[in-house]
């Protein structure tokens, strides 16, 4: 036998060559695979066996690591932060429930505002990938974010919360506005939100809701001020604020009873502005209800005594834009406007009669007419009478449609003014980009409720369903329909720079350089369509853009409005002139006066020397009328500038006469005029009795000091 194993059995041939060459060998096993992944020697085990299966530090276990060390925490309210920096808003809402869970302190920041503003828009817009939250769950976790902003005193923004705010009243829920503004004046803002929410409230709500919210609303506002010990004057002046604004507001929505329970005591810790009072008066007598006029003597004596009410400056903005409407309302040609004095069946039957006879009622008339029916809680005679009008023709349907966004304009309803615009009118003449945004805002909430409750809520005059239309479509817009427009997007334009941005875009507008919408296809303008951008356009823009970068804005405003070729309005030129003298400049502000006095001379001479009509002189510049004299005397009063305030005085006695109580406004400014000359004389005569107690003192100082060396002077000689 051989002893080499290999030909035990059999020798060595090319089959086995071959089978050796095509054979694949078996893959390993998985104790295989582990032992030759394991080193040599195994290290120790821990003796703490609380990492022996997960990583402890992984941010699922931080928050249920019991108990939490100081580190720890603060690193899971960074994780917080960070993530909220990253927009990553459902993780960061996971990790904000984990540590309100195990009661951690959550330093409060500004920029969780911005997770709070992604969750109203998920209850705006819906509609988003992965999104399978209801609207309430959303508003839960709004809520949770607001819990989270600091307090007024702790931050340096100067208006907080704008956006928030603006979105919030966006959903045009009332309890959601009023859960908002409760959380935030328990923080202090307050009367930062009051002109905003406060108004939405009175004039949307019942009584008993209304008065319940500016209860609650009051006593956090009464909470942040006591809790934090600041001083007495802050939560005074908040509190004439607010309940300030809630009376005016309840006053201009006819909510006159409600009102009048809100005027504070004689005894009450705070007071309200003359300005709240002279609003609340006006509004009582106009209303012509024996009743409520009879509240009157007992409010004017609350009024004029200085220790009850507070005596402020008024603003002549509302008079000075009711001219302007005025002369917006004058571009139909029209009847006289009428006051029915609340003869509702007869103001109707006039306004049928008026379209159908194409004899065209006034826009002032119209709109009296739909305030006092709407205050009737009635709505379905002005849908009919719209109906009648598009049925006409397009003029006597631009009148009434005109009338109807003038009415949403001046009940601040300015969505409204923008839907009727886009029911009736092609887009143009208009900024395409803020008009579709509050179209699709107003369609998110109108898909989410029925017709009759979206009308209700909204306070729209016509149904959902049931608006009318023109025959043939939709109408070419006249330069007043585009100015409300206007108008109203500059109104709902919260920040400074925004509504620089928005008059840019009205520059583009006015030069045709407005870029249309590639998918619509827009017909051809009719024969004698005029661009429908005027002067009123500009009007919106002048204050608030004077105060955010100086006067040389207003004179830049009214070089753009001759540029287009269009004629400045007495009201442009009274924002630039009373602004001048507010801010203490008044040789621009007498310029201003003077060129326009001259201006008016002029066409005077050349009328009188004239048979015909009157003619106008090359300058073509407005008259100064007697709310141009009232606003700039205002302005001087306000900079305490007697001597310019009375030199106005002068030359408003020489183009106007003045009768006491003939005109509010002019009594106002004198009123404001006299007391202003009794302060300075008693400022006078304060520093001139100041002097001669000086002087006597003086006198006698150096009478017993020369007595004194006199009789020092007698001893040494006696010596």
């Amino acid at each position: 036998m051989q002893s080499d194993k290999s030909i035990v059995f059999e020798d060595f041939s090319e089959d086995y060559t071959t089978v050796s060459a095509e054979y694949k060998p078996l893959p390993p096993t998985t104790i295989e695979l582990v032992e030759n992944s394991l080193p040599a020697v195994l290290p120790e085990l821990p003796t703490d066996n609380s990492l022996l299966f997960e990583d402890e530090s992984d941010i699922d276990y931080i928050l249920h690591s019991i108990p939490m060390s100081p580190s720890v925490i603060q690193s899971s309210t960074d994780a917080l932060s960070n993530l909220v920096d990253k927009g990553r808003y459902e993780t960061a809402h996971q990790v904000l429930k984990e540590l309100v869970e195990v009661d951690a302190h959550i330093p409060q920041s500004m920029r969780y505002e911005s997770a709070a503003l992604a969750e109203l828009r998920h209850v705006l817009y819906p509609g988003a990938e992965n999104d399978n939250m209801t609207a309430e769950e959303h508003l839960d976790r709004f809520y949770d974010w607001l819990s989270l902003l600091p307090p007024q005193h702790a931050t340096m923004k100067r208006n907080p919360f704008v956006e928030v705010t603006e979105e919030v009243l966006n959903m045009d829920r009332s309890d959601v506005v009023m859960h908002f503004s409760i959380i935030l004046a328990k923080k202090g803002y307050a009367e930062s939100i009051a002109p905003t929410v406060v108004p939405y409230i009175m004039r949307h709500e019942l009584p008993e809701t209304s008065m319940g919210f500016l209860r609650k609303f009051e006593g956090a506002n009464r909470y942040y001020w006591e809790s934090n010990q600041t001083s007495k004057f802050m939560l005074k002046k908040t509190s004439t604020d607010i309940r300030g604004c809630a009376i005016r507001s309840l006053a201009r929505s006819g909510k006159l009873d409600t009102a009048l329970a809100l005027v504070p005591e004689s005894n009450s810790d705070f007071k309200l502005t003359t300005y709240t009072y002279d609003v609340l008066i006006k509004a009582l007598n106009n209303s012509r209800d024996s009743k409520q006029i009879a509240h009157i003597a007992s409010l004017e004596v609350l009024r004029n005594d200085t220790e009850i009410s507070i005596a402020v400056a008024h603003k002549a903005d509302g008079l000075a834009t009711g001219v302007e409407y005025a002369h917006m309302a004058k571009k139909f040609d029209t009847d006289d406007a009428l006051n029915f004095q609340g003869d509702l069946a007869g103001a109707l039957r006039y306004l049928k009669q008026s379209v159908t006879r194409n004899n065209l009622p006034h826009v002032f008339t119209i709109m009296n007419f739909i305030r006092d029916y709407t205050n009737a809680g009635r709505t379905h005679a002005l849908t009919l009478l719209l109906n009648k009008a598009l049925r006409r023709n397009v003029n006597t349907a631009s009148l009434l449609l005109f009338a109807e966004m003038m009415y949403y304009y001046r009940t601040e309803q300015h969505d409204l003014v923008i839907r009727t615009f886009l029911d009736h009118f092609y887009v143009v003449g208009v900024p395409r980009e803020e008009v579709v945004t509050s179209y699709k805002r107003q369609e998110a909430y109108a898909n989410s409720c029925s017709n009759d409750d979206s009308m209700t809520r909204s306070g729209r005059l016509h149904q959902r369903s049931g608006v009318p239309i023109l025959r043939r479509g939709k109408a070419w817009p006249l330069s007043v329909h585009c100015t409300l427009v206007w108008h109203s997007i500059a109104a709902t334009t919260v920040t400074d720079t925004k509504l620089d941005h928005l008059y840019a875009k009205l520059l583009d507008v006015a030069r045709d350089e407005q870029q249309r919408h590639p998918a619509i296809k827009m017909p051809l303008h009719p024969l004698g369509w005029k661009r429908p951008i005027d002067e009123t356009a500009f009007t919106p823009f002048m204050r608030r853009l004077m105060f955010a970068y100086g006067a040389a804005r207003g004179a830049q405003i009214l070089s753009d409005i001759a540029g287009f070729g269009l004629t400045p309005t007495i009201y442009h030129f009274t924002e630039l002139a009373s602004f001048y003298a507010h801010t203490r400049d008044p040789g621009r502000a007498f310029m201003i006066l003077e060129r326009l006095e001259a201006s008016a001379a002029d066409e005077a001479n050349m009328s009188s020397q004239s048979t015909g009509t009157l003619q106008l002189t090359s300058s073509g510049f407005p008259h100064p009328d007697i709310i141009m004299y009232i606003s700039i005397m205002r302005g001087f009063l306000k900079a305490r500038d007697i001597n310019s305030a009375e030199a106005v005085e002068i030359r408003l006695r020489k183009a106007h006469k003045y009768v006491p109580g003939e005109n509010f406004y002019l009594d106002e400014v004198y009123r404001d005029l006299s007391t202003l000359r009794k302060e300075i004389r008693r400022s006078e005569m304060t520093v001139s009795e100041f002097v001669d107690v000086v002087f006597v003192i003086s006198s006698l100082i150096f009478f017993y000091l020369s007595t004194a060396v006199k009789w020092s002077y007698t001893g040494r000689l006696t010596k």
